[in-house]
Formats: structure tokens, C-alpha cells, sequence
């Protein structure tokens, strides 16, 4: 089967030190959009190998849950565990009438994050940056001494679909008491609902004293219809934000929240 929107490179176009043409440039953004269509397609599709085949209620907060549906109920916190993101595939829906908490659960104080916000600056130190897992390429700088951190540019947002296993969240805050980054939540279902008592939070947690807030956590919402998802106006259900700091020091990077449908 011949694939759609692909363009093939050749092999001298790519010869190290040639320059890059309109045609080039064309091709590498042409497959880059069909590579992340095709992880957005794995992660949706309904053929995802199923661990729990059925419906799945108030899971324990493990690096992956499958299921027919799977369900949050009211009263109930599951809460991240550190450094490793929540994901979650529903071959029908997910309904969240709980609490996911992943506030703190991204790179710990004074540490870098990925996806998420930056850490703020501490009176004297720096904060920490975000950077691409394995490569290390800085997506955005940590802010500086007295600073606050860096939202995250959603120009990256997409690539979190390339790398999940090893991403850990938001960038810690800079100084001795500096802020964690918020964690990764992922839920993928052909509807999301959040309840009246629902919320997803992944805040970057506060600075204390002299030192900087932990970035915002990262969010990623795939489905096709999305009832009461609500992440900025009023009544917010769904929270990125960077942790708060002392007079002196700088507030986390907002994190992001991003949504992504399928047909």
C-alpha cells in the first residue's frame, strides 16, 4: 500500500554540508507531518493491544492503562508517580469525575525538565531548562537568577508523541528550595469527559525561600469529542501552571495543554 504525503529524500540532497533547497525543506516538513499522523494513529487506533479488555475503574497510577473504557470516580486522586508519565488508552471513552494529580511529579527541584515549562530563577541561581530527551537539545533556557521560567513553545507541543516512555515533565526551579516541574498526563479516547468534580492538575510546585518555582507540567488531550474540557476561561478543569516564588526569585514556566482530535 503506497503511503500518502511522503516524500522520498535522496541521499545526495543530504550530503553533509550542501546547502538545503525549497524542495528539501518541503519534503523533510511533508514527512515529519506524516510521522506524527502515524504515532497520533497508534495511539488512537482501536487495534492498540488491550491489557484490561473491559472497563477499567480508578486505575493505579502505572505507566500505561488500556481498556474499554476507562473511568476516574468521584472522590478519587491518582497521583502520579514521580519523574514517569500517566497514559491512558480507551477504546471508547475515559470519564474523569476525580482527580489526576500530577503537580510536582515532572523534574525534581533544581533539575532539568523536557516537556513542560522551564523552572524559574532563585535569588542566585538559575533555573533549569527544558531539553529534548537522549539528544539534549534546549528547547527553552531556565530563567535567570531573579527570573521567572519559560512557557512552552507550542511549536515543540507535537514531538512529546515521539518520545513519551522517556519524558519526565516540567524543569525544576533554581536555588536550595527550588520548585519540582510538573508531570506528563496523557489520555486518548474517542471522547473525554471530565465531570463536574473532575480535574487534571500539574502544576509546578512553589519556590520557597530565595529560590525559584518548578515549570508547569504537560497535558496531552486526543479524542474525538471532548465534553467539559475546559483549560483556560472560566471554571478551568485542567491546570499547567509554574509554581509561584518569593519576592526576589521568578515563577515556573506555564506548562501546555495539547489538544488533538481524530476522525
Amino acid at each position: 500500500m503506497p503511503l500518502n504525503d511522503f516524500i522520498q529524500v535522496t541521499e545526495s540532497a543530504t550530503v553533509g554540508g550542501a546547502p538545503i533547497d525549497a524542495f528539501q525543506a518541503d519534503a523533510f516538513r511533508r514527512n515529519d507531518d506524516l510521522f506524527e499522523q502515524i504515532l497520533q494513529g497508534l495511539l488512537a487506533s482501536p487495534l492498540v493491544p488491550n491489557g484490561a479488555d473491559g472497563a477499567v475503574s480508578n486505575p493505579a497510577p502505572q505507566r500505561l492503562v488500556q481498556g474499554t473504557t476507562v473511568t476516574l470516580s468521584s472522590g478519587t486522586t491518582c497521583e502520579l508517580l514521580p519523574q514517569i508519565p500517566l497514559i491512558w488508552l480507551a477504546r471508547e471513552r475515559i470519564i474523569i469525575d476525580g482527580m489526576i494529580d500530577a503537580k510536582g511529579k515532572g523534574g525534581p527541584r533544581g533539575q532539568d525538565g523536557d516537556f513542560g515549562g522551564s523552572g524559574g530563577g532563585g535569588n542566585a541561581a538559575a533555573g533549569n531548562p527544558c531539553r529534548l530527551p537522549v539528544s539534549g537539545h534546549q528547547i527553552i533556557a531556565g530563567g535567570a537568577a531573579g527570573a521567572a521560567g519559560t512557557e512552552f513553545p507550542v511549536e515543540w507541543a507535537a514531538r512529546i508523541l515521539a518520545c513519551l516512555g522517556i519524558c519526565r515533565g516540567g524543569a525544576g526551579g533554581g536555588g536550595a528550595n527550588g520548585g519540582a516541574g510538573g508531570g506528563i498526563v496523557v489520555l486518548c479516547a474517542p471522547e473525554i469527559h471530565i465531570g463536574s468534580q473532575g480535574r487534571i492538575e500539574a502544576h509546578g510546585t512553589n519556590g520557597g525561600a530565595n529560590s525559584g518555582g518548578g515549570g508547569g507540567g504537560f497535558i496531552v488531550l486526543i479524542a474525538r469529542r471532548m465534553s467539559t474540557v475546559r483549560d483556560t476561561g472560566g471554571s478551568p478543569n485542567v491546570f499547567v501552571p509554574g509554581g509561584t516564588a518569593p519576592a526576589g526569585s521568578g515563577a515556573g514556566g506555564r506548562g501546555r495543554v495539547l489538544r488533538m482530535a481524530f476522525n
